[in-house]
């Protein structure tokens, strides 16, 4: 996790930037080491030619693990206030 930080998207929730070193063709990869760190299970994949967003279930709270190539960036979203305590709480996992 070369990246890892917290920050406030546009929306006010929670965004933790996880790495900037992972192109197109790791990403699979790794979000199933991620997946593998924390929990989580992919529910829905969402691909275009400059993003993927994948739609993760943490014990019911859903949010999104996003890669962007501009710049690049794998990110875990959140979009509810739940959802911010789950990134709080992933954050804290990883940054032991």
């Amino acid at each position: 996790m070369d990246a890892l930080k917290r920050t406030e998207m546009q929306s006010g929730s929670l965004c933790l930037n996880l790495s900037s070193r992972v192109g197109w063709d790791d990403f699979p990869d790794f979000v199933q080491k991620l997946l593998r760190n924390i929990g989580g299970e992919i529910i829905e994949k969402n691909d275009a030619v400059d993003i993927r967003v994948w739609n993760v279930d943490f014990n019911g709270e859903m949010l999104r693990i996003v890669w962007d190539d501009f710049p690049v960036m794998v990110s875990l979203e959140s979009s509810s206030p739940s959802g911010d305590q789950k990134i709080n709480e992933i954050f804290d996992i990883l940054n032991r």
